[in-house]
């Protein structure tokens, strides 16, 4: 092999994994619209728990949201973040497969601390037989 050809074979290498690196990294944090939004549905398998006014807690716990992989999992609720205006957001929220942690699908993967995120629920108004475990 000449030496022409080894440096093209490790430039399209390099290349490759470049692109495989930044093509395949989790979002690091959620991205949120900056505002808040005026109100949060709380859906549990199809049914509707809740209509949330005091969303701040909650969006404070979402954005801490920590990246992890994408992978398949059924839902087993979501938010609807409605905004000023009409713009709408859904969350699809999943139990998670650590006690301690719940999981969270929008613009990505990301879990939160299981605890956070009911007590949160807890002090918005959500009884928590509502919340699935």
């Amino acid at each position: 092999m000449t030496p022409k050809i080894r440096t093209r074979i490790l430039v399209i290498v390099v290349v490759v994994a470049v692109f495989t690196l930044f093509t395949s990294r989790p979002v690091r944090s959620p991205q949120f619209d900056s505002r808040l939004p005026e109100s949060i549905e709380y859906i549990v398998w199809g049914e509707r728990i809740a209509l949330l006014t005091n969303v701040s807690g909650i969006m404070t716990v979402l954005t801490a949201g920590k990246a992890v992989r994408a992978h398949d999992c059924t839902p087993a609720g979501q938010f609807v973040l409605h905004y000023s205006g009409g713009r709408r957001a859904e969350v699809w929220l999943q139990p998670g497969h650590h006690e301690d942690q719940y999981e969270f699908v929008y613009d990505g993967y990301f879990s939160i601390p299981r605890s956070a995120f009911i007590s949160t629920l807890r002090s918005a108004g959500v009884d928590e037989t509502k919340i699935p475990k």
